[in-house]
């Protein structure tokens, strides 16, 4: 894999995750609807960067090597850091000129993600119904910003995506 690849890549896997928070959360499957939508939110804002360049997903950054010449993307994958959720609007913002405009819904899902990893609960009820507005209020149509596509058309025409 070249690192010219890595956008792509990313864009692909991030649909796949929101897909599957989207048929969690219409499932009622939760908290898993809740990490999926989070983690596809992250993917996709990354893949956008990375468009424009994929080191600009990094905070951190692999140290040079004297006996390497080139940064690779193993070297990346090993030793790099990339920005959090929560750093990836200014980011993305930094890199693309693009504002989330639904900044304190996406802080606020972020901090429920939060709450669901690293506690296994979560300080809400209706978690589905979260999910599902976060989704297709703030994240479809951001994704549609960036590629002219929502993810309903990706889920439609992708047949890895069908059940």
């Amino acid at each position: 894999m070249d690192m010219k690849d890595v956008p792509k890549n990313m864009r692909r896997i991030g649909m796949l995750l929101f897909r599957s928070a989207l048929f969690e959360a219409i499932d009622n499957r939760t908290p898993m609807c809740v990490v999926h939508a989070a983690h596809a939110a992250e993917i996709l804002l990354k893949a956008r960067i990375a468009q424009e360049h994929p080191l600009l997903i990094f905070s951190k950054l692999p140290k040079s090597n004297p006996s390497k010449n080139n940064l690779t993307l193993i070297d990346l994958l090993e030793d790099g850091r990339t920005f959090s959720y929560e750093e990836l609007p200014e980011q993305l913002w930094a890199t693309t000129g693009i504002k989330i405009n639904k900044i304190n819904q996406y802080k606020e899902f972020g901090k429920l993600r939060n709450q669901v990893i690293h506690f296994s609960m979560a300080n809400a009820k209706n978690l589905d119904k979260l999910t599902l507005n976060y989704s297709l209020e703030l994240l479809d149509p951001l994704v549609e910003s960036f590629w002219g596509r929502s993810v309903i058309e990706f889920i439609a025409r992708d047949p890895s995506t069908s059940n």
